[in-house]
């Protein structure tokens, strides 16, 4: 097997980083896991979320290692590596891409917020009876 090594320039490392992070694909905890591949050359990045998940369901597919023996090598729990690779035999590599984190009910806490900080008397006083809330 060749292995390229290719001098990366840190200014590239972040960049990347930033774009992962903006895809939702950053993987924030590239040191938890132990697969050699992504100890060796250039290619696999351990921070790329994506490529990680799918060496995972790779490994487990081609019957290199168990479900718990990739769970342990991709630092992961033995249900999430389960869950991880029937999502892509489910739905393919697009079930690999992680759900966007936080809340769904932003809109709901910044009118919260400025219905708090409004008088009694201001636009949401109405509102806030209606609703039920209680200040």
């Amino acid at each position: 097997m060749l292995f390229l090594h290719i001098k990366r320039d840190r200014r590239d490392d972040t960049e990347k980083q930033d774009r992962l992070r903006e895809a939702g694909t950053l993987n924030r905890t590239p040191e938890r896991f132990s697969d050699p591949m992504f100890a060796v050359g250039e290619f696999f990045d351990a921070r790329d979320l994506l490529q990680v998940r799918y060496e995972m369901v790779r490994v487990v597919r081609l019957g290199e290692v168990t479900l718990a023996q990739a769970a342990a090598r991709f630092g992961v729990s033995r249900p999430t590596c389960f869950r991880i690779v029937k999502a892509f035999d489910g739905g393919g590599l697009q079930e690999l891409i992680p759900a966007r984190r936080g809340g769904r009910e932003g809109r709901t806490r910044s009118a919260r917020r400025y219905c708090a900080s409004s008088r009694t008397t201001g636009p949401c006083t109405d509102v806030w009876e209606r609703a039920g809330w209680h200040r």
